[in-house]
């Protein structure tokens, strides 16, 4: 028999068993047993189910959970711990099943009727550590979920965990008897809740246009969804579903609902289903102005609905989120309206920021000027506060790598040590910084060339920002490098998916792939669609995939873009051993034989387009 393939994935892992049970058995087994069962049927399974949730295994007394979400993971687990206490509450002290939770976040192996790994295994240390009717959570866990939901964790210190290397701090939260949910009145929140200095969101529940209203849970999932893919960024102020829920059904002036959320940004939305397909309507609005910033619409067959919802509420969060997206384009806006003296440290970062995007844009000689000024601007926000702004230092260390990438720099050495010390400071001081493991992953890689190092810090990125399609697409080149060339292609098909409006270099990162993994006519197919491809690399690439389908004129065809633009960049011929050099220097293949393939086709590509072949 053939044993089904395990796969590695992210998720969130609850453990929960009822304390003392066999001493409850021994009292009364019948009883107790009957109780337990009718718990999980009337209260754990559903609620399980509600949150989406996926019951791995049943313990006897417990159940494995695996959790898609963090934030419904713990959600799941206020909701069940509030229902179990209902339903002991008449009971005798002696006949109650008092139930104990942990909660961990990473990744896991899963297999068909299991789960593993050392996440798993921290979530069951964390269950026994919890109270009675007490939920433990790890830091991560925590990390993803404060201010998020409507209970307070306590922290408990460092814990050392029985076949767990690493101490995992713990918080803890109990739940006394007595105590209920205040329902939030909106007529009598504040009339001005206070700005803050990030891109302020409210993600306002989506109507639901569909005849019967039966597909209510997925309108609401919609919405959920987007508020935590939002939420993921440190960059954005997120309004938590429970506030935004609040106005659902009630007929609001959207200015009103701004200033009682003390949001600059809202996204309202519908959505309607029927006759096999489901349609989204999404808009961001300006709350100030009442300026429709940006509005897009959906349509979906829907053989899977929940696989639709995800998609499309990605699918938003990634258009909002990036550097070119309407809330940044507003905020920069803003910032440009203020007087000097006005300037707080994020108005800064906006700035560097904007340098910085500009130093990808063509024309690619402007690049280096933009990069030096994004420097400036970086250091001057970094020291205008002790301790520093982290996403700033973050924000410096990633332009040093692209001076490292992009031949900005006279001394290549040195802009990689920089990214690599900087992006190291930001995550030392800030563990929670996206950015600052994501460069740091791409300095163990490009500088470093320290592989299992910078899939970490790669993989802790994506954990903090799942929706960051650029940093998808950019992991791809790992994958690429350590020849996992089928995870490349699925990494960058995903991100082009979420961000249908995404630069270039998507489709050439694509395009090397295919290459890699033998498939130069799909490679011919991605990249000959541009009329100009960005790089000598890009072009070298669909060079070799013309070689390999046995075109030589093609192959002297791109070559010459090649040979032009290195001698743009170097005022040289392109040559064998400066592209060796560069291999050698910027393209850290893990294995050998991948690099020397490269370099041996690199040189076939050269005698062809000079006729020696």
């Amino acid at each position: 028999m053939i044993k089904a393939k395990s796969v590695r994935r992210l998720a969130a892992v609850l453990v929960a068993d009822v304390a003392n049970y066999t001493g409850l058995m021994g009292v009364d087994e019948a009883g107790t047993h009957e109780l337990l069962i009718s718990q999980r049927e009337l209260i754990v399974d559903p609620e399980v189910d509600a949150h989406s949730g996926r019951i791995v295994k049943s313990t006897g007394d417990g159940v494995m959970v695996e959790f898609p979400s963090v934030i419904a993971a713990v959600n799941c687990a206020v909701k069940l711990q509030a229902q179990l206490i209902r339903n002991n509450q008449d009971l005798p002290d002696d006949r109650k099943l008092r139930w104990r939770i942990g909660i961990n976040y990473g990744d896991i192996i899963v297999e068909t009727n299991d789960i593993y790994g050392d996440s798993v295994n921290i979530a069951a240390r964390l269950e026994a550590l919890a109270e009675p009717d007490g939920i433990c959570i790890s830091e991560k866990v925590f990390r993803e979920v404060r201010a998020k939901i409507g209970v307070a964790f306590e922290s408990i210190g460092q814990q050392r965990l029985k076949n767990i290397i690493e101490p995992v701090t713990v918080y803890r939260s109990s739940f006394e008897m007595g105590k209920r949910e205040e329902a939030f009145n909106p007529a009598a929140s504040p009339s001005r809740a206070p700005l803050s200095d990030r891109p302020s969101v409210a993600i306002l529940p989506f109507v639901n246009l569909s005849p019967g209203k039966e597909n209510q849970y997925l309108v609401d999932g919609l919405t959920e969804e987007l508020i935590f893919d939002l939420s993921m960024s440190p960059e954005f102020f997120v309004i938590d579903r429970g506030s935004s829920f609040i106005f659902s059904g009630h007929n609001h002036d959207l200015s009103d609902i701004a200033n009682k959320l003390g949001v600059r940004y809202l996204v309202t939305g519908s959505l309607q289903q029927g006759e096999g397909r489901i349609r989204v309507i999404s808009e961001l609005i300006e709350a100030d102005t009442g300026i429709q910033l940006w509005t897009s619409r959906y349509d979906r067959k829907n053989p899977d609905l929940l696989e639709v919802v995800d998609e499309i509420a990605r699918s938003i969060a990634a258009s909002l989120m990036t550097s070119s997206g309407q809330i940044a384009k507003a905020e920069l806006k803003r910032q440009v309206i203020k007087a000097p003296k006005e300037f707080t440290v994020y108005d800064r970062y906006l700035r560097a920021r904007d340098c910085f995007h500009k130093s990808l844009l063509p024309p690619w000689d402007k690049g280096k000027d933009w990069s030096r000024l994004a420097k400036e601007k970086f250091a001057k926000t970094i020291a205008m506060s002790d301790p520093p702004y982290w996403p700033a230092v973050a924000g410096l260390a990633w332009q040093h790598a692209i001076d490292f990438d992009w031949d900005y720099s006279d001394d290549y050495e040195e802009s990689g040590r920089q990214a690599f010390e900087h992006a190291l400071r930001a995550v030392r001081n800030e563990p929670d910084l996206h950015l600052g493991h994501w460069i740091l992953g791409w300095a163990y890689l490009f500088f470093k060339h320290d592989y299992d190092r910078a899939e970490h810090h790669y993989n802790l990125a994506r954990e903090l920002n799942v929706g960051d399609c650029r940093l998808l697409a950019e992991v791809a080149q790992l994958f690429i490098l350590t020849d996992r060339y089928e995870q490349a292609i699925m990494n960058l098909n995903q991100a082009i998916r979420l961000h249908p409006y995404h630069e270039q270099w998507y489709d050439e990162f694509l395009g090397w792939a295919y290459e890699e993994n033998g498939q130069p006519d799909r490679a011919v197919e991605i990249l000959s669609r541009f009329t100009e491809l960005e790089g000598t690399w890009s072009y070298l690439v669909l060079a070799r995939s013309y070689l390999q389908l046995g075109k030589p004129d093609k192959v002297k065809e791109y070559f010459k873009h090649v040979d032009r633009l290195h001698r743009q960049r170097t005022g040289q011929a392109f040559t064998l051993e400066a592209w060796t050099h560069w291999i050698h220097r910027r393209e850290p293949y893990q294995d050998p034989d991948r690099a020397k393939r490269v370099i041996e086709l690199t040189k076939s590509v050269i005698e062809c387009a000079n006729g020696k072949t």
